[in-house]
């Protein structure tokens, strides 16, 4: 998942950087990040990080719990921040904030 990291981080040294989350912890409290620019990775509380909204052709994850886990791409974007994204068997209209950019390979 590709995300930034708060600017009112409490890890100072990467507040407002992006970066992609690695995995989350048991409990879901805290995100291992690796940020750019960074080596190695940095212990983040999960709270601090938001997910970078995507455009057009990007590859995509639901964030509405229950949904379905597959990778998708979004078509196409609307001005009231409605995305068209193209999962592998069909097309579904999902709000912009409900998705989250994500790096396939």
């Amino acid at each position: 998942m590709v995300i930034r990291v708060m600017d009112a981080s409490t890890v100072a040294e990467i507040a407002g950087k992006p970066g992609k989350i690695v995995s989350v912890r048991a409990g879901g409290e805290k995100a291992t990040v690796k940020v750019v620019g960074f080596s190695g990775a940095r212990i983040v509380p999960v709270k601090e990080v938001e997910p970078e909204l995507p455009e057009e052709g990007d590859k995509v994850k639901s964030l509405v719990w229950g949904s379905q886990p597959d990778v998708g791409e979004v078509v196409s974007l609307d001005d009231d921040d409605n995305a068209v994204v193209k999962f592998k068997d069909e097309q579904r209209v999902i709000q912009i904030d409900m998705l989250c950019k994500v790096e396939v390979g």
